[in-house]
């Protein structure tokens, strides 16, 4: 994709300001003046006071909005372990979500957590993700299964691409930040997501094949999702798979793949129309828990982006159409074998040692606060551009221009986005991430 020299917001919680810009038009409010050293600091001539520990790490100010006050809630939630639903959704403005990162930096409590969450802009919606153990050793099994077979190389394998293979690595959990949206001329904020699995190459800006392991709510959005990896990513993000364990509300369960697909304009220009395409969704498990026949079969090109290969003239078709395949039989033992897992750990059973312990526990350390000369800057940061999007959030509601996305054909599906029509490409392009 060429590269964007429209004006963006940076999103980073250390750095939460306006990228610079050529375009004169671009204005931001103006700073409030900075408190006076006396504000910012005791007298030198006054012995420090002695404080309770809760005056000496002071709590974060409280949120502007009850939207924010409750994703909050469940961040805490989150980091007890007591969220009731995996898959959590609530309605967060771009105003309130640049909030919520200066609240995070805040709070070291939350902010040195792993959490994990989605956020659409487009939607004005963020996801909370907290994913059970069945969830999580599925995910394990079976994006191990692919790593595994992507690197099984032969001699036949040419060297360059031997090393290119190498290089690719499941990522794990990762938060990925997508292309700015645009609307009416103004670049908004990036689309944020956290996916379950995703193979990476260290050289290319986005994951090329992402996987999802999806359950009760998640299931009515899995399409949607997968169309968000594909169409915010430009295509960069070439396959999705998705594992539905809800499917059917019994024992079923299928495996469903989403490609990008590009179609010509026909207009002379270099732009392609983007959108998502299913290519796969078949049951792998019925509903009594037997496995059904057939195989979830990848190649080896899935994992590359063809910018990677401009230059080298070993590596032939052959070698990129290698088959990466699972079977059915396998994926429905590793479904199996999670949720006996998952049932052993929730009942409390399992072996355990039979040794005596006593327990005796590390105290643990405070956490450090900000200093006032950080704090000061930060919220002057933080208000530049909460008042500017509060100065967008007009043109949210102003037709269907700009980039989005087709309409995911399915019951319960979300309010969906416009389709996007076009999507800038540039064979050129190599991105680094």
């Amino acid at each position: 994709m060429p590269p964007n020299n429209t004006p963006y917001l940076s999103l980073s919680t250390d750095t939460l300001q306006p990228s610079s810009s050529n375009n004169s038009h671009t204005r931001y409010p103006q700073r409030p003046s900075p408190p006076s050293p006396n504000e910012r600091r005791p007298t030198r001539q006054l012995p420090p006071p002695l404080l309770s520990p809760s005056q000496q790490h002071p709590s974060p100010p409280p949120p502007s909005s009850a939207a924010l006050s409750r994703v909050l809630q469940l961040f805490r939630l989150h980091k007890e372990g007591r969220l009731d639903s995996p898959w959590t959704k609530e309605p967060l403005q771009p105003s309130e979500f640049v909030q919520l990162q200066g609240q995070l930096q805040r709070d070291e409590s939350l902010s040195s957590h792993k959490l994990r969450y989605d956020y659409d802009p487009v939607q004005r919606e963020i996801t909370v993700r907290m994913p059970t153990l069945l969830h999580e050793s599925l995910l394990m099994r079976v994006a191990e299964m692919i790593s595994s077979r992507l690197q099984a190389t032969d001699d036949s394998t040419p060297k360059s691409l031997k090393n290119i293979i190498r290089e690719i690595w499941n990522q794990g959990h990762g938060r990925m930040h997508m292309e700015m949206e645009e609307m009416e001329g103004e670049t908004l904020l990036a689309s944020q997501y956290s996916p379950d699995a995703a193979f990476h190459h260290y050289r290319v800006r986005y994951p090329r094949v992402v996987l999802e392991v999806s359950y009760s709510q998640k299931s009515r959005d899995l399409e949607y999702l997968a169309d968000a990896y594909i169409v915010d990513s430009e295509g960069n993000i070439g396959l999705v798979i998705g594992l539905d364990l809800d499917y059917g509300g019994g024992k079923e369960a299928r495996v469903m793949v989403w490609k990008p697909e590009f179609v010509e304009v026909g207009d002379g220009e270099q732009v392609v129309d983007l959108r998502s395409k299913q290519t796969m969704a078949e049951s792998f498990r019925n509903n009594r828990g037997e496995s059904l026949s057939g195989m979830l079969s990848l190649q080896v090109r899935d994992f590359i982006l063809p910018e990677q290969l401009v230059g080298i003239d070993d590596i032939g078709d052959e070698h990129l159409s290698r088959p990466i395949e699972i079977s059915f039989s396998e994926l429905t033992e590793c479904l199996n074998e999670a949720e006996m897992l998952h049932q052993l750990v929730e009942r409390g059973e399992g072996l355990v040692h039979s040794r005596k312990v006593r327990r005796n526990r590390r105290e643990q350390t405070p956490p450090r606060p900000l200093s006032a000369e950080r704090e000061r800057e930060f919220r002057e940061k933080e208000e530049e551009i909460r008042e500017r999007l509060e100065s967008l959030d007009g043109d949210w509601s102003k037709g269907n221009g700009g980039r989005g996305r087709r309409r995911c054909d399915q019951a319960d599906e979300p309010p969906s986005r416009p389709r996007r029509e076009t999507a800038h490409y540039d064979a050129n392009y190599t991105g680094y991430y």
